[in-house]
């Protein structure tokens, strides 16, 4: 809803996401801004309620400065910042509301760790532009794609791909079978990304680093795990 509610989205989803409600025809652009709306006032009153409201009002002001003043379209590198601080603030929502139903507050060590899947975020988001380059271009998008061409767009995901693999474990300071399942998803994302081009295929392995992402997110987990 947030970022399909303006004709020129619209006419950039009937080209790379056809699926989606308003190109599909099931949803108006004036139905999904009064559902916009009210999603807000939902997210707010949860909040208000549960804890994050600092974090939900963070992220209602990113996504407008994303979609409404066309941050995301400006430049590759606001787009990839701005990408990186909404997974921070979703994470660090979450772990406040976690952490204040539990009895327990969030530690230092918790916003450094936070601060890491941003930069990974930041450093690797792009992976998401390479399947919507039709799309971006036609409306004069300005991703890494579509600004350094698709070789070094992929390049400059497979790289810090390989390096979060190794420096994340390292962080926790995991044994050897900690390092194991983020470097064979690392190591079948960068295979893809390389290997397997074009739009499905693209998107398939963008499933993957996904999965890799989440992965890293439990990182801590088996840390604690193996203690």
């Amino acid at each position: 809803m947030n970022n399909e509610h303006r004709e020129a989205d619209v006419e950039e989803d009937k080209k790379n996401k056809p699926w989606r409600p308003i190109p599909a025809g099931r949803l108006s652009i004036e139905e999904t801004q009064y559902l916009m709306l009210a999603s807000y006032v939902a997210a707010i009153l949860g909040s208000a309620y549960l804890g994050g409201l600092p974090e939900c009002l963070a992220l209602i002001v990113q996504g407008r400065i994303y979609n409404e003043l066309g941050a995301a379209n400006d430049s590759y590198l606001t787009r990839n910042v701005l990408n990186a601080t909404g997974y921070m603030t979703f994470a660090a929502g979450a772990a406040k509301v976690a952490c204040t139903h539990s009895g327990t507050t969030v530690q230092t060590g918790a916003y450094i760790w936070l601060m890491l899947p941003g930069v990974i975020i930041a450093s690797t988001i792009q992976f998401q532009d390479l399947y919507d380059q039709v799309g971006d271009s036609s409306r004069g998008g300005r991703t890494i794609p579509l600004v350094v061409g698709d070789g070094s767009a992929r390049l400059s995901v497979g790289l810090p791909v390989a390096v979060w693999s190794l420096l994340c474990p390292a962080f926790w300071g995991l044994n050897a079978p900690g390092f194991l399942l983020p470097n064979i998803l690392g190591a079948v994302v960068i295979f893809r990304l390389f290997r397997y081009k074009g739009v499905s295929a693209d998107k398939t392995s963008f499933k993957v680093w996904n999965a890799w992402v989440v992965v890293l997110y439990l990182l801590p987990f088996l840390k604690a795990m193996a203690q």
